[in-house]
């Protein structure tokens, strides 16, 4: 049997490597090393991405820490995220923000940068550049919103000490960028000077230019890697790795934290990239359900898509209680439309409009523009909200034509139900559908087959429909006729 001192030996040694580690730690404090946070930032800069830089600032602000470097890779992102991230970063934080740019940072990921302290970048392969706004398909935005974009980043350059004409030069291709040397400049001093600020200048001061070198023509965006970058002043240094960054920073590794992304922080930046597919299956799935008598698979999974997509927008503070409100009254409205007041009017078109602008705030985190950059984000909202619509719309017609096709959509609802609902809500007419659906039920004699305590069932010659009674009980084996119709559902009367 073991002796018990040997049986120590492990604990003993384990107490002396945490004595030993705590003892450099707490040297290293008491040396008055800073402390650094290490926040990452790669992809697509869109609300989960920059919220969770915003937050990790925040926390090593918290925790009283000397400074963050915010690693980045990234393509860009959304106007509205970008500048969002930006100007958080630009405001007077009380912490010092320094950007490291280790393979790229274009459009959006160049503001940022910008806003931060310094800019150090990979020696071998750092870019930055080309912060053109863009639609999503590639196409330039109007001059007005490059104007903001523009003067946004020269606002950052001014307050940083980079050269404001190669940041502009970054936004607007119309340019032609100068690397000037005036007479009196010292050995070494260059300025960077548009063409349309030399345009004024007197022939006195054009004749004292004693060198002239084209940065970036007239129709071109500037992009710089590392070497242009440290030449003309935008970034600090170029370095070869983390390691190296920190020696320039005069930081000890040892006391660098990095903040990861946590599971439900990555989980939460996924989701949101889908939204808007959340947004069109659960339009489609609650349509096809409030055409379908009963709760069935399509409501469940439409109700899933909702919650989602709610449940993101909320953790990313886009959507509150308000909006969520807004949402749950549309819906309210539809199914009065729907199963209590006969034909299509005011109360269904509310519904449809208070969904919708309930979407559009659920996009933003504002509830009415009052900027330039505003307004621009939520002009791409309202686009982007009607994008879903149209893609429901679709969507519902694909479903249309081809259920019949698949079994198991088949065995969900029936194709009848939903070419009867696409056909009387005009979404399609009887011969497009491709489906067998009734053709002017208006003014049919049918017969109850249940008790109609609004919604029952009745039979109109070999076809079942499902119907609703004009504000009254009817009892089963009652003649009734058709007088309006409903999504499916057909409004009778006593005949």
């Amino acid at each position: 049997m073991p002796s018990p001192k040997i049986k120590s030996v492990p604990v003993l040694i384990a107490l002396v490597v945490v004595l030993f580690f705590s003892g450099l730690r707490g040297a290293s404090a008491a040396s008055g090393e800073r402390s650094v946070y290490h926040v990452v930032l790669t992809g697509m800069i869109n609300e989960a991405s920059a919220q969770w830089v915003k937050d990790g600032i925040n926390r090593a602000i918290d925790e009283g820490a000397d400074m963050v470097i915010l690693e980045m890779d990234t393509p860009g992102g959304t106007i509205q995220a970008s500048q969002g991230l930006s100007d958080f970063i630009f405001s007077d934080l009380d912490i010092e923000v320094v950007a490291y740019i280790n393979t790229k940072a274009y459009s959006g990921g160049t503001m940022v940068a910008l806003a931060c302290d310094s800019i150090y970048m990979d020696r071998r392969v750092g870019m930055i550049g080309d912060v053109a706004p863009v639609t999503p398909t590639g196409e330039m935005l109007p001059e007005k919103v490059q104007t903001v974009v523009r003067e946004t980043m020269a606002n950052y350059a001014r307050r940083r000490g980079y050269p404001v004409a190669l940041v502009q030069a970054m936004v607007t291709p119309d340019y032609t960028v100068y690397r000037l040397r005036m007479e009196g400049d010292e050995e070494g001093a260059y300025r960077f000077v548009r063409d349309v600020d030399m345009e004024p200048w007197p022939e006195e001061k054009i004749d004292s230019i004693v060198s002239r070198e084209v940065i970036v023509a007239a129709g071109e965006l500037l992009t710089l890697a590392t070497p242009e970058a440290v030449e003309y002043g935008l970034a600090a240094g170029g370095v070869t790795s983390r390691l190296h960054l920190f020696d320039e920073l005069g930081v000890d590794a040892g006391s660098v934290e990095r903040i990861y992304l946590t599971w439900t922080q990555r989980l939460l930046t996924f989701l949101n990239m889908l939204s808007p597919l959340f947004l069109i299956g659960g339009l489609i799935l609650i349509y096809m359900e409030l055409n379908e008598p009963g709760l069935g698979l399509p409501g469940i999974l439409g109700a899933i898509c909702f919650a989602t997509f709610f449940l993101v927008k909320y953790s990313l503070q886009y959507a509150e209680l308000f909006e969520m409100t807004l949402f749950a009254a549309g819906i309210a409205l539809l199914m009065i439309e729907l199963f209590v007041i006969p034909g299509f009017g005011f109360v269904g078109a509310g519904g449809i409009l208070l969904i919708f602008v309930s979407l559009v705030l659920m996009l933003q985190q504002f509830r009415m523009p009052t900027s330039p950059t505003e307004w621009k984000a939520f002009q791409f909202n309202l686009l982007e909200v009607t994008g879903v619509f149209l893609a429901v719309i679709v969507g519902l017609l694909l479903l249309v034509r081809y259920m019949g096709k698949l079994p198991f959509l088949s065995r969900v609802i029936r194709t009848e139900t939903m070419a009867n609902a696409m056909a009387y809500s005009g979404v399609v007419s009887d011969e497009g559908s491709g489906t067998a659906v009734a053709s002017g039920p208006v003014g049919d004699i049918g017969m109850t087959i249940t008790t109609l305590h609004p919604s029952g069932k009745a039979e109109f010659g070999e076809r079942q429909c499902d119907v609703t009674a004009e504000g009254e009980y009817i009892e089963k084996g009652t003649k009734v006729e058709v007088i309006a119709v409903r999504g499916s559902r057909l409004v009778v009367r006593r005949a």
